[in-house]
């Protein structure tokens, strides 16, 4: 039996295989790769992806969560947006994908106007 994997997540693992290249280990590639997931389920639920909300599915620390989130970034793989906490009082970043045009046809969304 062949099994395939989806566009999105063919595109997740050659984005961090790409990327990371030897600068990261096994482990921490499948960490990339369950937060880089997390983040696509979450969008495509219209649900705000956050160190917080992603580390609570993946059952691991915020701050791991965070160093994969700010590597991402670096990368230019992800982006955060500053916003509000649900407290009012400090700040937590939203996370998103960072829409290649690649990316925007994988996940069935229109091309933007030139």
């Amino acid at each position: 039996m062949q099994h395939s994997l989806s566009p999105v997540a063919t595109y997740i693992v050659e984005m961090i295989l790409k990327n990371a290249l030897s600068e990261k280990t096994g482990t921490q590639k499948l960490q990339l790769i369950g937060v880089l997931t997390v983040i696509v389920m979450l969008q495509r639920k219209s649900v705000t992806a956050t160190n917080r909300s992603i580390a609570e599915i993946l059952e691991m620390e915020p701050t791991v969560i965070g160093r994969n989130v700010l590597w991402l970034e670096k990368k230019g793989i992800i982006q955060r947006e500053k916003v509000l906490n649900i407290q009012g009082r400090g700040h937590a970043y939203t996370i998103s994908l960072t829409e290649t045009p690649e990316l925007r046809e994988l996940l069935g969304l229109r091309k933007r106007p030139s």
